[in-house]
């Protein structure tokens, strides 16, 4: 990893984890991927979740389930946005 691939991880999770979002559920890592690929400017957003499946080797489906279960868990995030 470059240097400025480490940062651009560490302010992704941080934006995830000030939001509420656990660090226990794989939709953590999922949204903080998300959030570097969206940043990266790489990727349009409806090209992020088919990524992700391909990056975690994972269906595109278990993606969405993942992420929506992690933001439902996050009691925080509604006073963070």
């Amino acid at each position: 990893m470059t240097h400025s691939t480490i940062k651009a991880h560490s302010v992704a999770r941080s934006l995830v984890l000030k939001c509420g979002v656990r660090p226990d559920l794989i939709g953590c890592t999922f949204l903080i991927s998300a959030v570097e690929l969206r940043a990266s400017g790489m990727l349009s957003f409806s090209d992020i979740y088919g990524e992700i499946a391909r990056e975690f080797s994972v269906s595109h489906k278990s993606v969405s389930r993942n992420i929506a279960y992690a933001v439902s868990q996050a009691d925080e995030l509604c006073g963070v946005l």
